[in-house]
């Protein structure tokens, strides 16, 4: 077939019918927030980590998980080993419009998987105008886009992310808020032209005529 004739409907996400400006944030307190199962490829440990050693030189910070599965007491416990416990909140699982009042009050969204296919929830952070560190698995490329739409965090060895680049990010998150602010327009320009849900639903429709 050739590839005019080819047309991709992306599965997209509700959106408002006009988006919110896009406005400057201070990252001198982090509001993190991840969304899903508690699986190990979630990588989710190594978030935790991660935060820990963040803690030592900033405790400006807290992060919400939200979901459950097989890893959340082996997670919860090294939470406490870590002492976050003031810093971290395990939510369990939630529905949509509670995850929806969790991801309106966070500003950065983290997604540490080694593989997914594209997860929703990150268009739901990106449609409430939330800052994306993210590694590059699977459909998420077709969102983050080589960090035009948001922060890239490596896989080493095509494996795992490690500490250090989320580290890195997160330096470079905070000293650089008018390119961050750029990342997250071209994310909502992205959202309202390709991940529309009622667009892209009309598309379908037009297709089966």
């Amino acid at each position: 077939v050739k590839e005019k004739y080819i047309k991709v409907i992306y599965n997209g996400t509700k959106l408002k019918y006009k988006p919110d400006p896009i406005k400057d944030v201070s990252y001198d307190f982090f509001k993190f927030i991840t969304v899903g199962r508690l699986a190990p490829w979630k990588n989710i440990d190594i978030i935790i980590e991660a935060l820990s050693d963040y803690k030592k030189t900033n405790q400006n910070f807290t992060f919400h998980i939200v979901g459950s599965g097989p890893e959340e007491i082996k997670l919860k416990k090294l939470v406490t080993d870590l002492k976050l416990e003031n810093f971290v909140t395990f939510t369990g699982q939630l529905d949509k419009d509670e995850v929806n009042l969790y991801l309106q009050k966070s500003n950065t969204y983290i997604q540490a998987s080694s593989y997914e296919g594209l997860p929703h929830v990150v268009l739901e952070a990106m449609s409430h105008n939330l800052s994306i560190i993210s590694t590059p698995i699977g459909g998420t490329n077709e969102v983050i886009k080589d960090g035009k739409n948001g922060w890239v965090w490596e896989l080493e060895n095509n494996f795992k992310p490690t500490k250090n680049d989320f580290l890195s990010i997160l330096s470079n998150l905070k000293s650089n808020s008018l390119d961050d602010t750029n990342k997250r327009r071209s994310a909502q320009n992205l959202l309202y032209s390709t991940f529309n849900e009622d667009k892209n639903f009309k598309t379908y429709l037009e297709f089966l005529k």
